[in-house]
């Protein structure tokens, strides 16, 4: 079926989001407009204004298809965890469940910096407000694992109550912060198994940060 012929049964506005996530992982957020989009699809230009009065507004749902795909990974990473620690006790599965979610994190902003940067730029919108704000998408997002994963150290035992307030924030902008200076190319991770070991070493500093005595899984 022809671009042309999908925009008549209603999958343009998909079209346009997958087209564009497409560009942003060849270029970037900044190398494409919403022509250059449309001519990519045959359709005009001004048929995409049915459905994004702005490359910004674009590039937003590029951002949620990204948060997306982050939710999916911390899921799958968090299943893997839980399968390799089935015979451990609470407190093991909680602190895997935690590490696997900061694993995913990195993992997906070295595997997608492009979609990352759109995420977290100025036309992305931070899954952490749009959670508060109470209007999560229906697939849960890594805002939501996260803040699942610090409540499960609370229930194990890990780290106390009084410090599950914020806890998923603090924890984010950590995980955040590391990933973003991978993304960047920060000098002081030359190889991959060195980026490895920081990664590692900043799971314990920041169940530590939480409250956390016990940081093995």
């Amino acid at each position: 079926m022809t671009a042309k012929a999908t925009y008549h049964h209603g999958d343009l506005r998909n079209a346009l989001v997958e087209t564009a996530t497409e560009l942003v992982r060849a270029g970037g957020g900044e190398s494409f407009s919403l022509r250059d989009a449309a001519a990519k699809l045959g359709v005009s230009a001004n048929a995409t204004y049915r459905h994004f009065d702005s490359k910004s507004a674009l590039l937003t749902a590029v951002a949620d298809v990204g948060a997306e795909k982050l939710g999916q990974k911390m899921r799958r990473k968090v299943a893997e965890a839980e399968r390799q620690n089935e015979r451990g006790d609470a407190t093991t599965l909680a602190i895997a469940w935690f590490k696997a979610t900061g694993r995913a994190y990195v993992a997906f902003a070295i595997e997608e910096p492009e979609i990352f940067r759109v995420m977290y730029g100025p036309h992305g919108v931070c899954q952490y407000a749009r959670a508060r704000a109470g209007q999560p998408p229906a697939d849960p997002t890594g805002a939501l694992i996260l803040g699942e994963a610090v409540d499960r150290l609370v229930s194990a035992g890990v780290i106390g109550p009084e410090n599950r307030a914020g806890g998923d924030v603090r924890a984010w902008t950590v995980f955040h912060g590391f990933s973003s200076a991978v993304v960047e190319g920060a000098s002081y991770f030359p190889t991959k198994a060195a980026r490895g070991q920081a990664l590692e070493e900043l799971l314990d500093f920041t169940l530590r940060g939480l409250g956390a005595t016990m940081l093995t899984a």
